[in-house]
């Protein structure tokens, strides 16, 4: 099967929780970049923690990651979200609460290419 490879948009308290057990490994994901507001701070938490991963802008997560995991301030969930739902990727939104406003993030994602789910065929489908 696959990796997974995980994008972390942000690394505080959470992002830098989800790094770690990334970089600990985890069964089908690779921690594949971060994006940081303060990326010396960024860089040097993760030469501490012994974490290879680059730090790259909110619009590079399209080309590295198949998922990112939002984990940073509401104010920029559309700067996560939009690069990756309009390449067809998926995101974790941690935040949910800051999707409420911002409904056209779910058109976006609706209009991308390929569905979240595969949908079940008519005939798959169990009448009861």
């Amino acid at each position: 099967m696959p990796e997974t490879r995980i994008a972390i948009a942000g690394l505080g308290a959470i992002g830098r929780t989800v790094a770690r057990r990334l970089a600990e490994g985890m069964p089908g994901l690779t921690l594949a970049c971060a994006a940081a507001r303060d990326v010396a701070k960024a860089k040097a938490w993760l030469d501490k923690a012994k974490i290879a991963c680059p730090l790259v802008e909110l619009t590079e997560f399209p080309r590295y990651a198949d998922l990112a995991v939002e984990c940073a301030p509401a104010e920029i969930l559309e700067s996560i979200c939009t690069p990756m739902l309009t390449a067809g990727k998926r995101v974790m939104v941690l935040s949910a609460g800051a999707l409420l406003p911002r409904p056209h993030l779910l058109e976006v994602r609706c209009s991308a290419s390929t569905p979240l789910r595969p949908r079940p065929k008519a005939s798959s489908v169990q009448s009861a």
